[in-house]
């Protein structure tokens, strides 16, 4: 090294010029026009004449000789030196051949449907290998590195082939890529599998024009032998032929000669997989109420008449929810053949019917069991949270005379140990001993005593029982004090000769179809059987039985028939909804007659019932569909009072939606002074720090005013709050006995990334073929990938000569033996007494 570094100082070369691999030479580029041959023969001819001129006196004297040939030596090495010396390295520059290897790392590469053939676990294996299901992403990842987990059970035994990256790395240089929404380079060296093993399938998007326009920037003006794309051909959020820049980039390769190769991985049958979403359930109820928690079930890839299992469980301890009959909270779930469509998903309601147990907040959590084989365990349940309330409830029942109904329904409530009951028969004799939990012997008269109740329920009792002022604490202890009134038609007084009382603006319908005389017209004398509608029957009101198709089996077929209904009322739109119509008679508004109607007005509650004889359900099938009915009805219409100041609550459909997605919001009005017949304001979306990011519109859900939804698109990850101050400050004008400290916590949602991979993550020949024949390459199949790839992709390396030349003219070398001949040649001069 020293050597060459001393060589290199007098040569005038570079720093290791002489330490590269090459073969070097002297080599010269004259510095005078003309052909170099020409000139310097014709100056060494001259030079050396007079040079013999000037020494032909002292060439008999031996030191005449010596100055004569250190002359002739100046004068070659200034012929040398016009033809400009240079040492010149030859090397031989190698551009390898490049072959770029993307692997699909999108989430559907995690569904378990390639066929491996896993060795034996212990000992040496006397039989055939036992096929597994392995993921795509293990099964591409064995490809790549001879993992047995990769293998094909169609593929050559274990040690024939080695894997990809060996088998290529033989003829070219590797680049290995991981691409989803974008491509990212793994390694450069050909069987370098640092970090590949740690890889993981959670990309949410699959961008393929974006990652294949990365591998051309990235690998612009190398060697490209091919492109090798290990997918199983889902591109999320648009197909390949809807987008240009992928045909472009697969031209662009056609143009340059290199093909690209696809192995699609998958087999090609919908994996399994179920979700649920949206669980809807009542923001509030009694301890032991009837409550219906309903959400949506897809299934996707479940065979027809396999059953799935749905359970409500405890969201914080895990524990199993009763259901109506004691037993745990469930249902069952079959597909039919829709479940084997050609999608392979299908999405149908569920519905699980719940009594929550004892008082306090309640994480209500539906979960479907998991299924051998499912793709994704993540969506399996989903959560809401309501407030369960102490069970026991006040009534204050009056009626007119004792009919069957009034008979049926006060023995019902007395019995009820959850219902204290004050009953008052309107035709009772003085000094008759009234019944009930809490005997009293006439109307209250003062809302101290009404406020001592959560319902009243009136009979068909003439309006001339109670005085004007009793009428209007009525009126006020369900608009002021969220009391719940519950009104029962007779054949006599209810609810006609209410109208024009303060009450009739109370009740959820409408009394102008009603006859002049202020009695209900004509009672139905053919028998008919009462039909909930969509609302009524999400209210738990008529929930006889625990499963959903068996209830309203039952409700169609086997409960009792009744025989009158009040007839000529109709629903007030914008607060009330009908519970319960008839099956084929007409109200005066030309809609089905309404037999149920629930409604709101100020911060209660309110029903009116058109039937009087809902006892023959008692009569005729004792007691549990007759006390469901009653009792739920009961409860909801106590909710208000026993929500306390409360006046509305907001809920999120789902609390944790994918980036991208919609969120849903929605929002119960509990006091229906709250509004007034406005629509409520926007509610306001914050970000973890606090700051607004957005706000949405809500829309009625309802003629109700109850009610109301709003939606929006999640666009960012992490926690949101759904804030409404708007509605609080609202809250805080309705006076002291609403106040907005009392008011729930908001709800939040949480923005995950998108799962849309796993929605349909079925492989797919489409646009790998497309890639393939629009650059000349080929789809080959996964089992013949690792003989078949490298003869498709030969070896485009080349060779290129390349010289380096270093001029010596000027180096130290050079000008020294000029010195030093110059110098040697005027001293010997000198001593001799030349001139």
């Amino acid at each position: 090294m020293l050597l060459a570094r001393l060589t290199e100082l007098l040569l005038g070369l570079d720093s290791g010029f002489l330490s590269q691999e090459g073969v070097a030479r002297l080599s010269f580029t004259p510095v005078l026009p003309g052909p170099p041959w020409a000139w310097t023969f014709g100056l060494l001819g001259v030079g050396a004449w007079w040079i013999w001129r000037c020494y032909r006196a002292e060439l008999t004297a031996r030191w005449g000789k010596a100055l004569l040939g250190l002359r002739l030596c100046t004068l070659v090495l200034l012929v040398a030196a016009l033809n400009g010396p240079e040492l010149t390295l030859t090397r031989a520059i190698r551009q390898p051949s490049v072959v770029a290897i993307l692997i699909d790392q999108s989430q559907s590469m995690a569904v378990a449907d390639m066929q491996s053939a896993m060795a034996h676990a212990a000992g040496p294996s006397t039989g055939p290998a036992t096929p597994v299901s392995i993921p795509r992403w293990q099964a591409a990842v064995g490809l790549l590195t001879s993992s047995s987990a990769g293998k094909a059970t169609d593929s050559a035994s274990p040690g024939e082939l080695p894997g990809l990256l060996a088998g290529l790395a033989k003829q070219h240089e590797v680049r290995l890529y991981t691409f989803g929404n974008d491509a990212h380079l793994i390694s450069g060296a050909a069987g370098n599998e640092t970090g590949l093993s740690a890889l993981k399938p959670t990309e949410d998007r699959t961008n393929l024009s974006k990652s294949l326009q990365r591998v051309t920037e990235d690998l612009a003006g190398q060697r490209l032998a091919g492109v090798v794309v290990l997918t199983d051909g889902r591109e999320v959020p648009q197909s390949a032929s809807a987008n240009p820049s992928v045909t472009q980039a697969a031209d662009h390769f056609a143009g340059q000669n290199v093909p690209v190769v696809a192995v699609v991985l998958g087999a090609d049958r919908p994996p399994k997989n179920l979700a649920l979403a949206g669980l809807n359930v009542q923001e509030s109820a009694f301890a032991n109420d009837l409550v219906l928690a309903r959400a949506t079930l897809s299934m996707m890839g479940m065979p027809a008449g396999n059953p799935v299992t749905v359970r409500l469980v405890n969201g914080v301890t895990g524990e199993q929810l009763a259901g109506v009959d004691g037993k745990p909270a469930t249902t069952t779930v079959t597909p039919d053949a829709a479940g084997s469509s050609a999608s392979g998903q299908v999405q149908v309601p569920v519905e699980v019917a719940f009594r929550p147990g004892s008082v306090g907040t309640l994480d209500v959590k539906m979960v479907v069991d998991e299924v051998q084989g499912e793709i994704d365990t993540q969506d399996n349940s989903v959560a809401a949270r309501m407030a369960v309330m102490e069970a026991r409830v006040v009534v204050l029942f009056v009626d007119g005379d004792p009919r069957w109904e009034y008979r049926y329904l006060k023995n019902e409530l007395i019995r009820d140990k959850l219902i204290d009951v004050s009953c008052l028969l309107a035709s009772a004799d003085t000094g008759f001993a009234q019944e009930g939990d809490r005997p009293i012997t006439r109307f209250p008269t003062t809302m101290e005593e009404l406020a001592t109740y959560d319902v009243i329920v009136l009979g068909d009792v003439s309006p001339r029982y109670f005085s004007d002022a009793q009428l209007r604490l009525i009126e006020e202890f369900v608009s002021q004090k969220g009391g719940g009134l519950a009104v029962v038609a007779g054949v006599r007084h209810t609810p006609g000769q209410y109208r024009g009382t303060v009450l009739e603006k109370v009740l959820p319908v409408r009394l102008g179809g009603l006859g002049t005389a202020g009695t209900v017209p004509g009672g139905a004398v053919r028998p008919f059987r009462i039909r909930p509608t969509e609302a009524g029957t999400a209210s738990g009101f008529f929930r006889f039985l625990p499963d959903a198709q068996a209830n309203a089996a039952y409700i169609a077929s086997d409960l009792p028939s009744l025989f009158w209904y009040g007839q000529g009322v109709s629903a007030k739109p914008g607060v009330s909804e009908v519970y319960a119509e008839h099956p084929t008679d007409s109200g005066p508004d030309g809609r089905p007659a309404p037999l149920l109607v629930a409604g709101r007005y100020g911060a209660g509650r309110t029903i009116f019932s058109a039937i009087d004889d809902s006892w023959r359900w008692r009569y005729y099938t004792g007691e549990s569909a007759f006390n469901t009915y009653w009792v739920q009805q009961l409860h909801w219409l106590a909710r208000s009072r026993r929500l306390g100041q409360r006046t509305f609550a907001l809920s999120v459909e789902k609390g944790v939606v994918e980036v991208g997605q919609n969120a849903t919001v929605r929002l119960r009005v509990l006091d229906g002074r709250l509004l007034n017949g406005r629509p409520p304001p926007d509610v306001e979306i914050k970000d973890e720090a606090g700051m607004l990011v957005g706000k949405v519109p809500l829309v009625a859900q309802d003629s109700s005013g109850e009610n109301w939804q709003g939606t929006w698109k999640v666009d960012r990850l992490g926690t949101l709050s759904i804030v409404d101050e708007a509605l609080t400050r609202l809250t805080a004008g309705l006076g002291p006995q609403a106040k907005a400290g009392d008011e729930p916590e908001w709800p939040i949602v949480t923005g995950i990334r998108s799962r849309l991979e796993l929605e349909d993550p079925r492989p797919s020949l489409q646009w790998p073929t497309e890639q393939a024949t629009r650059s000349g390459g080929k789809v080959v199949e996964f089992s013949r990938a690792r003989e078949e790839i490298p003869r498709l992709l030969p070896s485009r390396e080349r060779i290129i000569p390349q010289e380096t030349r270093q001029p010596i003219l000027s180096s130290p070398l050079m000008l020294g033996l000029f010195i030093i001949l110059l110098t040697l040649e005027w001293v010997g001069r000198k001593l001799k007494g030349l001139a």
